[in-house]
């Protein structure tokens, strides 16, 4: 059995596609290097000669340098007594399964290029990863980080992908559009994005494009509420309550937490002139979610259908308070 241990310095870049989530990246700066040890063992047959041993050895110990460092960009190799006593690699990105001699200096200068585009990837997905962090409690800092890493890979598909998201909560749903686009161009292909893109179409009263892209979210992903939440609006903005009742029953069906859609049946059976069942719906998503003077107001609407004059007053002046900043804002659950 002949065995070759195959030590390479390996200067490994990480680069990774995030859409929503998180994901444990390397802290901005120069890449890390590491070491990585592979070792091959090859057994001779009779009719082969130790050269060629060697060199089938010496590609298993290559290979497992690999797995454990995920990338790599080979150089020359020199052996001699059947001792690796010359072997230097550089890496490149992940994902990269060939092996490159480097012999030339335009070998080196392509090498050097390939790097500095790897570090721009690099750095875009961290820019992501930190918009990401901020998408919560500051879009306009969210904003800021997605365009930085646009601007140092204008093909990283999840910063148009997050950076539509922020201009959804901005209702710039022309722009949301744009990116979102931009995002299946760069082979983005998920039922988020597809359900994302149906939302702001929809609010843009593009109701047939909405419409094909929320049917190819639920395609993609059948037990996909947020979809068929998405879909029930569509036909409450088409006055087609009857189809928006069907779909909005579906989501509820798989989501019972979300108040959003207990608020678009409220609203359906409101213009069916169900006015129970809406009063029940408003119900539940008041109850879900206390701050939204809007529900607030449609419930105080049916208490006075049924009545309940004094009911419909607190959720009226609750609805008042939350809009100018008087009333407490409860929590939502």
């Amino acid at each position: 059995m002949l065995s070759i241990y195959i030590k390479k310095s390996l200067r490994r870049l990480i680069a990774a596609s995030l859409i929503v989530g998180s994901m444990t990246f390397m802290p901005i700066g120069h890449a890390e290097i590491q070491t990585y040890t592979g070792v091959g063992e090859y057994i001779m047959s009779d009719f082969e000669t130790p050269d060629i041993a060697k060199q089938r050895a010496k590609q298993y110990a290559e290979r497992n340098a690999q797995e454990q460092a995920g990338v790599y960009v080979n150089s020359y190799t020199k052996v001699e007594n059947m001792q690796v006593t010359e072997d230097e690699i550089i890496t490149m990105t992940n994902g990269i399964l060939s092996v490159t001699d480097v012999k030339t200096a335009k070998d080196e200068e392509k090498i050097k290029t390939q790097f500095e585009e790897a570090d721009k990837v690099f750095l875009s997905n961290q820019k992501v990863q930190e918009g990401n962090e901020h998408y919560i409690f500051d879009n306009d800092l969210a904003l800021a980080c997605y365009n930085e890493a646009i601007e140092l890979n204008p093909n990283n598909g999840s910063a148009y992908f997050n950076r539509a998201s922020v201009y959804i909560s901005f209702q710039q749903y022309s722009d949301a559009v744009n990116d979102l686009t931009k995002a299946m161009s760069l082979h983005v292909d998920s039922a988020i994005l597809y359900n994302n893109l149906g939302h702001a179409l929809t609010e843009l009263g593009q109701y047939d494009r909405a419409e094909k892209y929320l049917n190819k979210a639920v395609e993609l992903n059948p037990e996909y509420s947020e979809a068929y939440n998405n879909l029930g609006v569509l036909n409450i903005d088409r006055r087609k309550f009857d189809v928006a009742l069907e779909y909005l029953k579906k989501a509820v069906s798989m989501n019972t937490a979300n108040y959003t859609i207990y608020a678009n049946l409220a609203v359906t059976y409101f213009e069916l002139h169900d006015y129970e069942n809406a009063l029940s719906n408003l119900d539940m998503s008041i109850e879900l979610n206390h701050n939204i003077p809007d529900t607030l107001r449609l419930r105080a609407t049916c208490y006075r259908l049924f009545d309940r004059e004094d009911l419909a007053i607190l959720d009226e002046e609750r609805a008042r308070g939350l809009e100018d900043g008087s009333a407490e804002r409860l929590p939502v659950g």
